[in-house]
């Protein structure tokens, strides 16, 4: 049944329809939309189903693996019946089953470097969700909305740690993910939930989140703004958010670019060690060999050996930041490093004091093994910890800050940065790529 019917239907969306931000108009907008949902695993399943539900009235969906059993825990659109089946295939069934008063179409497919978005009989979609878990996948996806003007919302997930980002293409070219990460990021290089680990209900919440997160954008509610990467801790429901700038030296949206003008996406990698959004099982929520499933939180590990005393890139070199009036956690526009392995600091002789901002529960016993000492305070704390007691941190002393995947670190030394600290820098991709080689393994 065409998507366009669906309002005349008011018992199904009864419930929604009694709310004042829904209504029968913004109902009827919803029947209208055009969504395009790319990776069908632990976050593109909960998202793609909320939507169907919720009356999304046309919907294309995207995926090239197939369902394993090991997929099933934390990928509620298929059951063992499905083992072996394409997952675009038994979603799109599924999802008819749950809502068949919408429009439903699907690809059996990665989504591919230079590929249209324009998949809708009307052209392109109204916002595109990226549920996959590859660096390259992730990039690529970006690129492509971009250079369409299509907004995009990507969501992560690792372990019991998410992440969300929402970027406004239909407004403009950025801030953009390469603002942030201007060489790209590569694949396998933080983890999978085949390594790692993952809860369905971890998993879940993102996808459901991410859903609700477009439905608001297609109903004209508040949404996320662009250029802040939101991470939430699923068990403590503990939220930090990390914000960066439009760069003036970014390569995508610095000046008009297409897709094929910018840096390539990163090479992908065997499945290896994000939520979806990310490792080839992002470190967490992928099944099996999953490409495109709900997994890792975006890291700025780059996959490669460390110089000594490993990946300390300055506060700057990712993107320098000042404290702003309020004191909040916020970046500056000033050019990334062009050098992604600076020299080792200090040259003075000096000791570097380790500043580890996770909170206390987080740490491994392996830790100990990377960074024997190191001073604790959890970078939700450090802002009203400096208000209250400055001389807690001397701003003349070597700091090396480092958290579980290097996002609150690169934030609190933009923020140490700008309260005039003289020597900042971050670990970046975090801790946890390392831990793998104290524990005998690799990155």
């Amino acid at each position: 049944m065409n998507g366009s019917t669906v309002h005349t239907i008011p018992e199904y969306y009864c419930r929604q329809v009694s709310l004042p931000q829904v209504g029968t108009l913004g109902q009827e907008r919803l029947s209208r939309a055009r969504v395009l949902i790319i990776g069908l695993g632990a976050l593109g399943s909960p998202a793609a189903e909320y939507l169907a539900r919720a009356g999304v009235g046309n919907l294309h969906i995207m995926d090239g693996d197939g369902v394993e059993l090991s997929n099933l825990h934390r990928q509620p659109l298929y059951t063992p019946l499905d083992r072996g089946s394409p997952k675009a295939r038994s979603a799109a069934a599924r999802l008819e089953t749950v809502n068949p008063h919408l429009r439903i179409t699907w690809e059996e497919r990665f989504f591919a470097p230079g590929q249209s978005l324009a998949v809708f009989p009307e052209g392109l979609p109204d916002l595109v969700l990226d549920c996959t878990d590859r660096f390259s996948s992730r990039f690529t996806i970006h690129d492509a909305c971009q250079a369409a003007g299509i907004p995009l919302i990507s969501t992560a997930v690792s372990g019991t740690t998410g992440q969300l980002q929402m970027f406004h293409f239909h407004r403009g070219p950025g801030p953009c993910l390469r603002c942030l990460y201007p060489r790209g990021l590569e694949d396998g290089c933080t983890g999978s939930c085949a390594q790692d680990g993952i809860l369905g209900a971890s998993a879940g919440i993102m996808g459901s989140i991410q859903a609700l997160t477009a439905l608001s954008f297609l109903l004209n509610q508040e949404v996320p703004p662009g250029g802040q990467t939101i991470t939430l801790n699923l068990t403590t429901l503990e939220q930090y958010t990390v914000r960066w700038p439009q760069a003036r030296s970014c390569p995508g949206c610095s000046s008009p670019a297409t897709p094929q003008e910018l840096p390539p996406a990163p090479v992908p990698a065997s499945p290896s060690r994000l939520g979806d959004g990310t490792p080839a099982e992002p470190s967490s929520t992928g099944g099996g060999t999953d490409h495109h499933d709900p997994e890792a939180p975006q890291s700025g590990y780059t996959g490669r050996p460390p110089r000594s005393p490993g990946v300390l890139p300055s506060a700057s070199s990712q993107n320098r930041s000042s404290a702003g009036s309020s004191g909040a956690l916020s970046a500056s526009s000033q050019d990334h490093s062009p050098d992604p392995f600076p020299d080792p600091f200090p040259e003075d002789g000096e000791p570097v004091c380790i500043l580890d901002v996770r909170q206390a529960w987080e740490a491994h016993p392996e830790d100990t093994l990377l960074f024997p000492q190191r001073v604790h305070l959890p970078a939700q704390d450090i802002q009203q910890i400096l208000k209250e007691r400055p001389e807690t941190l001397d701003p003349q002393t070597h700091y090396l800050i480092i958290c579980e995947q290097g996002i609150r670190s690169a934030g609190v030394a933009r923020y140490l940065e700008g309260l005039g600290f003289r020597s900042v820098r971050h670990l970046e991709g975090g801790i946890a790529p390392l831990r793998s080689l104290v524990k005998g393994g690799r990155p």
